[in-house]
């Protein structure tokens, strides 16, 4: 092949997997209702449509949570790395704000959420 044939070749696919992400990206749930999980235990369901901020306590720390025109983020926490703090609201029904060392985990509450029962 000849570098004209590969470099058209090889934008294509770039253009193919950036717009790819881009529809990822823009993918939201139907419902607008956010899971909050402590320890993989749920301790509230949020609806997204009602702004609101409160604090939720574990036996590991704190976070402020905070829904703001639809978008639910972490605006303070006690904990060593921030990473909660940082990751910001969102951003589709694939994406999760996780707090390790406080052990929460907000994600959308998926209205296809099944579970699946096995047995012999």
């Amino acid at each position: 092949m000849t570098n004209k044939r590969l470099i058209i070749i090889f934008l294509f696919v770039f253009l193919v997997f950036v717009a790819g992400a881009v529809v990822i990206n823009r993918i939201q749930p139907e419902e607008k209702t956010a899971i909050i999980s402590v320890n993989g235990k749920k301790v509230k369901e949020i609806d997204l449509n009602k702004d609101d901020t409160f604090d939720l306590k574990t036996d590991r720390g704190q976070n402020k949570i905070t829904v703001k025109d639809g978008e639910i983020f972490v605006a303070e926490a006690d904990c060593s790395d921030k990473l909660c703090m940082r990751h910001g609201s969102l951003k589709n029904k694939y994406d999760a704000i996780v707090c390790l060392p406080n052990k929460v985990v907000i994600e959308y509450k998926d209205a296809d959420d099944t579970i699946a029962v096995t047995g012999r």
